[in-house]
């Protein structure tokens, strides 16, 4: 059922919208079914994003004691491997899912932003948890918008990829001095 999901929201765009009826005919079940399993649309999309299980990458976990601008500029290549949960996670978040969460190991991450700060790693005047905020913002931000920043840049978007990256370490370079 959740092979259901990605099939629409790659032929349909994700505006189209995603609902149980629409998923249980893609899925070739009964709408019950689909409701069974996850109860409501947010449950549906919950579902799907934790299919991909990208919290689970080195960088998230052994390598977060990566140097700061190294573990960010390995977090914006996991964001853009898991293009499609944060497309799922947006709807959420635009649908006003009280229950979505963008930072789901924030304590963790603070607790990495002070040893960055103590290993000047990071500027220690810096405010931690804004720099981890915008950090994710402009790692969410690429990875949604990469596509059609692609088509009307004319950059394809492997080499885009390359390039905004590049960019990102002088960028979380600065963060650091």
């Amino acid at each position: 059922m959740l092979d259901a999901v990605t099939r629409l929201l790659e032929r349909d765009g994700v505006l189209a919208g995603i609902n149980l009826r629409e998923v249980a005919d893609e899925a070739g079940v009964n709408r019950g079914q689909v409701y069974q399993y996850f109860g409501s649309r947010r449950g549906l999309l919950r579902a799907a994003i934790a299919q991909h299980s990208w919290g689970e990458a080195a960088i998230f976990q052994a390598d977060r004691a990566l140097p700061f601008t190294q573990r960010r500029a390995r977090v914006l290549e996991e964001t853009i491997r898991a293009q499609e949960a944060l497309q799922l996670t947006a709807l959420l978040v635009l649908d006003g899912d009280p229950d979505v969460r963008l930072f789901p190991q924030l304590d963790r991450s603070k607790a990495d932003l002070e040893r960055d700060q103590k290993e000047g790693d990071l500027h220690p005047d810096l405010d931690p948890v804004a720099a981890h905020v915008m950090t994710a913002a402009m790692n969410y931000g690429y990875t949604i918008f990469r596509e059609q920043m692609s088509r009307e840049t004319g950059i394809p978007v492997e080499q885009l990829d390359e390039r905004v990256t590049e960019v990102a370490v002088r960028m979380l370079t600065g963060l650091s001095k």
